[in-house]
């Protein structure tokens, strides 16, 4: 009997799994670096130099006329009240700073009592669901500006800024 010859296995030119690696690797190192450096940009261009005429832009059509000039952040204490859900089962937990005209603090230190008695009835009217989504935290502190500008030197309020919000 006569062997039957294999033919020889031809031999594919691949290049090594170490050069793909570390080809990825390097890729992946530029677009960070790329990414890093666009966040960065973006950031110095945006929010330095024009974020404060933004802000005032926004607060400015809210309510009545804000009070323009240096500002000063009042903390208030934090809130806690219960939402206007049927069966009175949730709550609401928030600490807000107010941005005010510094030239007006003095006057918005007095109102303090006040200010607090207008936010925990505007919180406590409202319900978990309009309060869940980004746009109803946005409307809510729309609503704390316009509020508190119709109180006695409420045109020294600025903004409002959520630092803890919890809902549950």
């Amino acid at each position: 009997m006569a062997k039957a010859e294999t033919p020889p296995v031809s031999q594919k030119i691949t290049p090594s799994k170490k050069k793909t690696k570390s080809i990825i690797i390097l890729a992946l190192s530029v677009l960070g670096i790329i990414l890093v450096g666009g966040g960065y940009w973006s950031y110095s261009k945006y929010m330095q130099s024009g974020g404060s005429e933004g802000v005032s832009a926004v607060h400015g059509s809210l309510g009545g006329e804000a009070i323009s000039g240096k500002s000063e952040s009042i903390a208030l204490e934090p809130f806690l009240v219960n939402l206007a859900d049927p069966g009175g089962r949730r709550y609401l937990k928030v600490k807000i700073d107010l941005e005010v005209n510094r030239d007006f603090s003095e006057e918005i230190e007095k109102s303090l009592p006040k200010i607090r008695d207008a936010i925990i009835l505007l919180l406590s009217s409202k319900t978990y669901d309009e309060l869940a989504t980004l746009s109803g935290k946005q409307t809510l502190r729309q609503e704390i500006i316009a509020k508190l500008r119709t109180l006695p030197g409420g045109r020294a309020v600025m903004g409002a800024y959520f630092l803890e919000f919890v809902a549950q």
